[in-house]
This record gives C-alpha cells, structure tokens and sequence, in this order.
C-alpha cells in the first residue's frame, strides 16, 4: 500500500470533490457568520450595490470552510484567485445579470492571512506563494496606466484591420507587437497600437519598509516594492503602516553590462493592502462619543478634570496645564451688533463639529437604500423600531439612549450626503441607528418652499455660513436665513434599477405606458367593493385618456378583463373597469396602506418599486398625475397666455412625499404646500406640488403628447425667478449675486429690474445692480442641489 504525503491527501480531498470553482460558488452563498446570515451574499449584493468589482474574503472562513482550499490558495494561489473570480461572476449573474456582463472580472481579495512573514526573512521558498506582510508605506508613484490588453491595425493593403493582443490572457511583463495578423495570418506590413481601443487599468508602485520596533540591533532596514491595481490603488499614504497580502513573484534586476546575470530581485504583487495606523488620523466622533461629550458637558467640574487630565503624570504646574487645555478650544462666537454670527478664533486642534448624528421624530420620512439595492423612503421610526426590535440583544444602553451598530449585525443601509467641499451627493453607509427618550417639546421646521420637518432641539441642519457648508441649530438657520441645501436630483446606481414587476404569472415591463396607467390611477382611480367582488375603477371625463388606459391594461398589463362604461358624475363621462383577480390584488398591495374594510379605496402611496424604475416609467407616472390631478397655473398677459407652474393634488401625504421623490429622479424643482379641507364638518389635511422646472419636465417628455401636456407646451414657459437653487457661493464674502436663468456656472447674465426687484423681497442678500459674477465666485446652482431658506 502506498503511503500518501499530507499534501497529496489535500490535493485527493479538492480532486474527488466538485470542480474548485463550484466549490467556491458554494462557500461564496452558503457561508454563514456566527449570527447565522450569509456572510459573502450580503457582501456581493454591497458590492453590486456601490459598484465595485472586488470581494474581500476572510481567510479564517475559508479556512473554515475547506481547509484543503485554504491551504492550496497559499500554495497555489494563481488558480485560486483565478477560480474565486469565476465563482464570483457566478454568483453575481444570480443577483444582477446585467451587472456581471458589464464587468469583465471580479477580483476575490484575501484579508487576515494568520502568519505574517517579515521582510528580511523573504527567500525563494515564497516565491508564488500568497503571503502576508507588515511594514511602513515609505515612498508611492503617482497612479499611472496599466496597458493590459492592446488592440493593434495591421497596416497592410490586403488587410487594414484591427485586432486585440494577446488573442487570450492579459499583457504580462512587456508590450510586445505581434509576430502576425490573427485576421489575415500574414507578418508583412507593420503594427499600429491604437490607444484609444485599448485596455488600461489602474497602476501604483509602492515601497514597503520594515517599521522600526523589528529591525535587529545594528541593522538598518530593508524594503520590498509592491505593485498596486485596480481599485487598491492610493489605498494607503505614506507613512502608513500597513499589512500587506499578496503573490511574491520575480523579475530581472537591471545591469549595466551587455551579458545579464541570472540574477533576480522580489517583488510583491499586492491582492489586498490594509492600513493599521495613518501617519495623519482623521478624527471621527462616534454616535456614542457623542452621548459622552454631552454627558460631560453638563459636568460642573469639567473645565477642572479638563486642566487635570494634561500631562497627569507630572505634579504641579497647573497654570501651565490650565494654558496648555485652553489652547485646545476655540475662543467664543461673537454677534455683531448687525446680527452677523462670526465664529470663534480657533486655536490649535479643532475635534469634531455639532451635529454630526441627527435627531428626528418617529414619523419623519428618511429616504435611503438598503443591502439588497431597494432605495426606501418611509418613516424613520418605523425603520428604528423593525431593526430594535428584530436584534434586541444587540441594543446598547447609553444614559437613556439606546444604540444599535449596524456592523455587529452585519447589516449595510445607505442614504444620500451632500459633501461639504464638494458639493457632490454621495452614497454614505449609515453606521448606527439611535432611539433617544421623546422630549417634552419638538421642533417644527418649515421652509420657504413647503418643506417640513420636525426636529429635536438638537438637531443640527447643514447651512451656507460665511461662504462654507457648516451644521447650524435651526433657530440660527431661521433667525440669520442661512441656505440649506436640497437634494434636487437623486442619483441612483443603474444596477439597482428595476424595470420589471410580476404580476401573477406576469413579467411586466415598467415602460412609460405602464407608468402613465398607474399614475392616472394614483389621480382618479379606486378599488370598489361589491356583491361580485372587487373591481378597479378609473374615471375620466375623455374619451381619449379612458381608451389609452383599455389599451395598455390589455397590451402592456396583459388584462382581458377591461371594459369601459358610460358614467356622468361630477364632470366624468367615462370610467374603466377592471376585474383581473391578480392585478387588483397587485394593486393593493403597491398602492395602498391599509387596502381592507372599506366599499371604496384610494391610493394612499406611491408603489415602492417605482422609486428604482426606469426614468421613462416615472416621466409615464409624472404625466399620468398631470393628466388626472394636475392642474396649469396660467398668467393671461395681454393676448399671450403664459404657465409659471404645474400644480398636482390634492394628495395625501404620504403620497404627496412619494412624488416628490419620482420628481427628484427626474431633477425637476417643486414645491409642496399643505392645505385643509372642510369636509362633513371636519377639517382634512391634504397636500398640493407646483412643479416649478417645466421647461426641463417638458424636455424629457416625449414630443408626441395629448392633453394638459400638449396644452403646456403650446403655452409660453414662464420662468420661475426665486430664491429657490439659485445662491451663489463667493470665496470673499463682499458681493452677492443671485443666478437668473439657466446659465453655466462660469457665466452671468445682468438682470432685470423685475427680478432684482423681486429678489430684493427676500431680502436674502445684498445685490449690486449692473455688476458682473466675480471671477472669485463659485456658483452653486446645478442639476443635483437646490437651495431653500427656513422661514
């Protein structure tokens, strides 16, 4: 009997199994944390999601899983970095089809490798093998461009054409023309690389040192390059120490001298790079730091204990230490006599700035996306409660708060930010959830433009002070009617759009024609009871909107249960009725809250999954609204009659707030105002939009149009000349100048003597007449954030 060595048993044990990049796909969807989810299809789903294309892997879990495979990725880590790659693309074309052909490789980067091999102890027994290092980043190239695959014209009369190189694979060492045309086999001519055509991808040489605490007595330290790709690139700075993970491989040392020596230096070819200390730490306040700080704040002793914790193990010297911890602080704000708030003279360190957690009651809307790539608008309390409630022992007790990290759950939520330099709107990782003891008393917030919000006393609103995005508690924001900014056009990834739904055993396409039926619905459709069942209703006082809404409930809803009816009631003529089980069923599960008990129904929301639909679907819903419940604010000049808006309502709101997101996607402006209604003797609350861009409205409209929007776009477009998305930004705070018109950012237009006038009723800036843009400023008006003042 022949004995086998262990490592011919692991080879045995991977072999008689299933192929490695099955196995792979396995532990990819099947591994679970120790809180029992699936660890690595969350982490594909946040990878879909942010649009990345590489998976960090821990190789404990792998470990874990299969230690045979652990062991031959250290071995061999080539074929299995090439496997896990294919097992990834695997796993991602179940999640998202069309993001895994997009992609032309998923890269798998192995964190945690146990045994960290020192610098000066590298030897050739390493080379190919996957290892782990320490050290200290001391020197990086600028990124550069890694040419990976050349696409080459072969320059010859009988051939002329163009041809990728290597046929198969990627470049390797060196760029070498081909010996042949792959299209007409023939090596006369010659070879023109063509750029443009061609491959790159990201490329970074660093140098990684040995940090001090590991240098033998007398030795100075020695240092390895490592070569950076892809999405690790400028990863760490530096002076960052850092554990590098990565395949040891060879190249040949430069000599000066014609003959080479067979001689060859290291180099590491990084897989995944993480940084164990910046050189230069942000500092960042945690939700609990936070509570802390405030808690201290209310300490009578903290000025003391703040003097004695410098230095505390030097005795004495307290008017030093005293001097020492106030050069830590600010001075004090100051108000001059005009009302102007200037902020306090800065010292030496500067920790953290108020507001950096939010404070909101339980039923304020917060709009944000989760793991699983569904963009979510609903009531913050609602959010805290289902999480609280589904990991309680996970909740955290801080005074009378309680705190729930969203990392020790392995969850991952997303909402939008406004970056404060930028001015870009980014998708930032919610890190915790916090439910404070209710006050006795709350804010109420509303806006120059119809916004509402209510607020704690310490919530802090981001606003324009002095020229800079700063947190601001709301009494300030109102009393100095600072700017906030507003979200105007959201963003979302194209790989969480959704552009199908399933309706029984339907697959329906979200087009415009679908968006229009359920928009029309949403305005002037109910599900009615009666002793044969449930029957959808929709009324119309043309013909013409009750015969489109036939036709694409039967050729784009697939329903053959439509009829129309006469019907002459409070100015209708006509009503559609639709008594399809499924898609009433479907109905009520998309358009209502609470669609039971009653003999009629009303929308009450906007369908969750029209927030990711196709913008042709929500310009379908957008036009359906405007048909049914929309209504053109007209201006009778003379013989021309203009519109300065479109209003759509009465609506609910939590409708009203549903469309203002769909509005958002298409960047359009709007204003929401509440209005009550006296109805049976009680007042009802309901809400009104006034779409304020028409002009860009009608430009993604399709030009073949009927009714109101036909009527719109015959009319003269009056533009709207407010305060609203139009401050600009001035570096020296000396001349302000509001935008008119939609001019680029670099331009300016003198304005006229009526929108001066009206600007000046806002009395929200100082305008010079007749004066040009300085050339300092920096205007704030764009497709994505818009402005509004609290009044």
């Amino acid at each position: 009997m022949t004995e086998l060595s262990y490592e011919e048993v692991k080879e045995e044990v991977i072999t008689e199994e299933k192929p490695l990049v099955e196995q792979l796909s396995e532990f990819l969807k099947s591994f679970k944390d120790r809180h029992g989810r699936l660890k690595y299809k969350e982490r594909i789903k946040e990878m879909i999601l942010l649009g990345k294309k590489s998976l960090v892997i821990d190789f404990e879990d792998l470990l874990e899983f299969n230690p045979a495979i652990a062991d031959k990725l250290i071995r061999e880590p080539d074929e299995v970095l090439k496997a896990f790659s294919d097992a990834i693309r695997n796993e991602v074309s179940i999640e998202d089809p069309k993001y895994a052909e997009e992609v032309e490789s998923f890269i798998a980067r192995i964190r945690g490798i146990p045994e960290k091999v020192r610098i000066r102890d590298l030897r050739s027994d390493h080379v190919g093998k996957l290892i782990s290092i320490d050290g200290i980043l001391v020197k990086a190239t600028p990124p550069k461009q890694l040419l990976y695959k050349a696409v080459f014209k072969h320059i010859h009369p009988e051939c002329n054409q163009e041809f990728p190189w290597p046929m198969e694979g990627e470049i390797k060492e060196a760029l070498e023309k081909p010996p042949y045309c792959p299209k007409c086999l023939k090596t006369g001519g010659s070879f023109k690389l063509i750029l443009e055509k061609s491959k790159f991808r990201d490329w970074q040489k660093v140098t990684i040192q040995e940090r001090p605490e590991e240098l033998p007595a007398g030795q100075i330290p020695r240092s390895i390059d490592a070569i950076l790709l892809d999405d690790i690139v400028d990863a760490a700075r530096p002076g960052d120490r850092v554990t590098v993970t990565g395949v040891l491989r060879l190249y040949r040392s430069k000599s000066s001298k014609r003959v080479s020596k067979p001689v060859f230096d290291y180099y590491l070819d990084v897989n995944y790079i993480e940084v164990s200390q910046r050189v230069l730490e942000e500092v960042q306040i945690t939700p609990e730091d936070e509570l802390k700080i405030k808690e201290l704040a209310k300490d009578p002793l903290i000025r003391r204990k703040i003097v004695a914790s410098i230095a505390p193990t030097i005795h004495g010297l307290w008017p030093v230490k005293e001097a020492i911890a106030l050069q830590l602080f600010g001075g004090n704000p100051k108000i001059a006599p005009d009302g102007t708030r200037i902020r306090g003279d800065i010292h030496i360190l500067l920790i953290g700035d108020p507001g950096v957690a939010k404070s909101l009651t339980y039923s304020e809307h917060i709009l944000l996306i989760d793991c699983d790539g569904k963009l979510r608008y609903e009531p913050i309390g609602k959010l805290v409660d289902y999480y609280f409630d589904k990991y309680r022992k996970l909740v955290r007790k801080s005074g009378e708060s309680e705190v729930l990290k969203l990392p020790d759950i392995g969850t991952k939520l997303y909402t939008f930010s406004i970056n404060p330099i930028t001015l870009e709107v980014e998708l930032k990782p919610i890190k915790a959830l916090i439910r404070h003891k209710a006050p006795p008393k709350v804010v109420l917030i509303k806006t120059r433009y119809g916004r509402r919000a209510i607020l704690t006393k310490d919530h802090s609103l981001v606003a324009l002070v002095n020229g800079i995005l700063l947190p601001v508690k709301p009494e300030e924001v109102a009393r100095e009617k600072l700017p906030v900014p507003i979200l105007r056009k959201i963003n979302i990834p194209s790989r969480i759009i959704r552009d199908k739904v399933v309706i029984g055993k339907r697959i329906i396409e979200l087009n415009e024609d679908v968006g229009y039926f359920i928009g029309y619905f949403i305005g002037h459709g109910t599900i009615v009871s009666a002793s044969d069942g449930e029957r959808v209703e929709i009324r119309s006082g043309e013909s013409r909107v009750i015969k489109r809404l036939k036709d694409i409930a039967k050729k784009a809803l697939g329903i053959n249960e439509a009829h129309i009816q006469d019907f002459e009631n409070e100015g209708y003529s006509k009503k559609l009725v639709i008594t399809d089980r499924e898609f009433i069923e479907w109905l009520k599960n998309s358009c209502f809250k609470n669609a039971y008990g009653e003999h009629a129904l009303r929308p009450s929301k906007v369908p969750e999954f029209s927030y990711v639909a196709p913008v042709n679907y929500i310009i379908g819903l957008i036009t359906g609204l405007i048909d049914s419940i929309g209504t053109l604010h007209k201006v009778i000049d003379g013989v021309s009659i203009s519109v300065r808006e479109v209003r759509i309502g009465p609506v609910s709101k939590e409708l009203a707030y549903g469309i203002t997101v769909l509005l958002s996607r298409l960047g359009v402006t709007y204003t929401i105002s509440p209005r009550e209604l006296r109805h049976e003797g009680k007042d009802i609350e309901y809400y009104e939009l006034s779409i304020l861009d028409i002009e860009k409205l009608l430009n993604q409209i399709p030009e073949t149009l009927e009714g109101k929007l036909l009527e719109l776009r015959n009319c003269i477009v009056k533009k709207d000349v407010g305060y609203l998305g139009k401050i600009p930004l001035l570096e020296e705070d000396t001349i302000s100048v509001l935008r008119y018109g939609d001019l680029a950012n670099s331009q300016c237009r003198l304005l006229s003597p009526e929108a001066i006038g009206e600007i000046h009723d806002f009395k929200a800036v100082d305008l010079i007449s007749n004066a040009a843009l300085p050339g300092d400023a920096v205007t704030l008006f764009d497709e994505v954030i818009t402005w509004d003042i609290i009044d």
